[in-house]
């Protein structure tokens, strides 16, 4: 409706005008920050804090009229709420609230600590910081994944020589462009085309092979893209499940550095998962409650972050309750006010590919054959459709998340085997008695370590946010 237009427009607007807050008598904003931070990280942290709670005051607002909007919009169709309208109407799944409602505590049991352990795992790992952290041409980059494409299946190879050929993509560095990444589909022409602003560091390999993910499926799809009906879900399948079958070849590739890359994405992914179940579960809850105060909205916020962050089971629920942080980053996800209940379908997407990397582990063929039936379907198969006609596990089943969580560990403890320790107090798919005691926290260990762990996670997620403002679209 006008109104939601309109009152998403005010809050792209509020997000864009520079907010000045003052700290110890000096004067701050997120640019200054991003470029000088302070030397002392906890006041990075203070700063940040108090940027986005005098932003909060202008947008909190803004989201609890358009709850009002939106659940009246859903009411006029017929819905008891905005939750259900929304994964009907506008999204087109085939899989219900209450489905995905069914799975936060797995989610919070299984993934999240998991996610916890790659990124430690990941922020450890030895590498050579200064060939992974330098800007690439695009073309170096072309030439260096090319090898590798027909490896994982030969038909990849011809919609890979053709996008080259026709030079349907713009991936080099520019002051002129805006900082984005996707792949779009040319009606004319029956195939697509990428546009990539690069980071100018590792990244911008894996953004590469998942574009061409996309690029391949939309290159291959019986149908003009211009007459089916998108579903993210099964598209994000497309590109992220490219990147793990790319894991085989990424120390070939980078040498040292390849295990580097490869925990870079599956960190990646299990935050994908995590995150999207967060977000998922704050915004069914506000707009199944739509009379929810800007305090209770605040709180809740804070809650879930703790809840998914893999620290809830180390019994260091202390750290959110005292972090002001956490009651506003939630205000930093344009989607919960621009695409209200669709960052579940990354973590959907994330749990599939993953499920692709675990079962190429024991049977890459198998995982590749199923890979390339899932992007020949198209654009307008169904999540859950997709996954049985391709022969994948249903992945909003708990059992099939466990069984995923329990792979994943063991590839991960392998991994660290070459390149880091995990610590056994994390679990995730691990064997229960190596956690006796406290929930992930084994008897005897030091809880000192924790505030370590934790300390390290806050700084990170404001890193994070800092980064979020890049409006990176893949």
């Amino acid at each position: 409706t006008a109104e939601e237009i309109r009152l998403v427009q005010q809050y792209d607007q509020a997000m864009m005008e520079d907010c000045e807050i003052t700290y110890n008598g000096e004067a701050w904003t997120e640019g200054k920050l991003e470029e000088t931070p302070p030397e002392d990280d906890s006041d990075a942290n203070t700063i940040l804090t108090l940027i986005l709670k005098k932003r909060s005051e202008t947008v909190v607002p803004i989201f609890k009229e358009l709850v009002s909007v939106r659940t009246e919009i859903a009411r006029e169709n017929g819905y008891d709420n905005y939750v259900d309208y929304a994964y009907e109407e506008l999204y087109n799944r085939d899989f219900t609230p209450g489905e995905v409602r069914a799975l936060y505590p797995v989610i919070k049991d299984e993934i999240s600590p998991l996610y916890m352990q790659a990124q430690l795992l990941f922020y450890t790992m030895e590498s050579d910081d200064e060939a992974l952290n330098q800007l690439t041409p695009g073309e170096e980059i072309l030439d260096t994944i090319e090898p590798y494409i027909g490896q994982v299946h030969p038909a990849l190879t011809e919609a890979f020589d053709y996008m080259r050929e026709h030079h349907l993509y713009d991936i080099e560095k520019s002051d002129t462009k805006m900082s984005m990444g996707f792949t779009t589909a040319l009606y004319s022409t029956g195939d697509a085309f990428i546009y990539n602003q690069p980071y100018g560091y590792y990244q911008d390999y894996w953004t590469m092979i998942h574009e061409f993910g996309h690029y391949n499926a939309a290159y291959h799809a019986a149908e003009r893209c211009l007459y089916e009906p998108a579903t993210l879900d099964v598209a994000e399948i497309h590109s992220q499940g490219l990147e793990v079958l790319f894991f085989d070849y990424m120390d070939d590739m980078f040498g040292e550095n390849g295990k580097v890359l490869e925990m870079s994405s599956i960190t990646n992914m299990l935050y994908a998962i995590t995150d999207g179940f967060k977000y998922d579960e704050f915004q069914q809850t506000v707009y199944s409650n739509p009379d929810m105060t800007a305090d209770e909205i605040n709180e809740l916020a804070r809650r879930l972050e703790m809840e998914y962050s893999g620290l809830g089971t180390l019994g260091m629920d202390e750290v959110f309750e005292d972090a002001d942080l956490y009651l506003y980053t939630w205000i930093m996800v344009n989607h919960t006010f621009q695409s209200p209940l669709y960052y579940i379908s990354y973590a959907t997407s994330a749990m599939s590919a993953l499920d692709i990397w675990g079962e190429s582990l024991s049977d890459r063929a198998s995982a590749v054959e199923k890979y390339m039936a899932l992007t020949a379907m198209g654009f307008n198969s169904s999540y859950k459709e997709a996954l049985g006609e391709s022969g994948l596990r249903d992945m909003l089943d708990a059992e099939n998340i466990e069984a995923l969580s329990s792979e994943i560990y063991t590839a991960i403890k392998e991994i660290s085997s070459e390149s880091g320790d995990i610590p056994d107090e994390f679990s995730g798919g691990q064997d229960s008695e190596a956690t006796a005691g406290q929930p992930g926290n084994p008897d005897g260990l030091d809880p000192a370590a924790y505030a370590g762990i934790a300390a390290v996670l806050i700084l990170c997620i404001a890193a994070g946010l800092m980064r979020k403002k890049r409006n990176k679209e893949e």
